[in-house]
């Protein structure tokens, strides 16, 4: 039986491609023969490695990290939440929609502050008060000088 030990029928028979009377002559070949039942025993081996995937087992650490996550979703917010006083997300909530409303108005209801804005120096701040043209400076030195007592 030395065709028997051909591979390629050896591994047509492995892989279930062999017609079913040559399928039977190898299963009777295999039986007989160490060689060709050791080879095959070999790919069922490395199938069986290669296909099945391998048992993990998470370690100790893991285990305590995620079950001290869970355990910190099911405290209450507030618990959680504790070093955050109650009052202080209202408050910002409020001073923030202060702001926007003050931002919001037009800059003819708010009333300026001339004395302060003669005194920085800044031209753009006088031109809001005084108009739309920046003032010359002979009467920045006016101004400035009616406002002394």
């Amino acid at each position: 039986m030395a065709e028997m030990h051909d591979s390629e029928k050896l591994q047509a028979y492995y892989d279930g491609e062999l017609p079913p009377v040559e399928r039977a002559r190898m299963q009777e070949h295999i039986k007989s023969c160490a060689d060709c039942r050791h080879a095959v025993e070999r790919w069922r081996e490395v199938a069986r490695t290669l296909l099945e995937p391998p048992i993990l087992r998470p370690s100790d650490r893991f285990v305590a990290a995620v079950m001290e996550d869970v355990d910190a979703l099911e405290r209450p917010v507030a618990e959680r939440a504790a070093w955050l006083p109650g009052w202080l997300v209202p408050s910002l909530a409020l001073a923030a929609s202060v702001l926007i409303f003050y931002l919001s108005l037009p800059s003819s209801i708010v009333n300026f502050d001339s004395e302060t804005m003669l005194l920085s120096g800044d031209e753009t701040q006088l031109a809001m008060v005084l108009g739309s043209q920046p003032p010359r400076p002979d009467e920045v030195l006016g101004l400035a000088l009616e406002q002394q007592p």
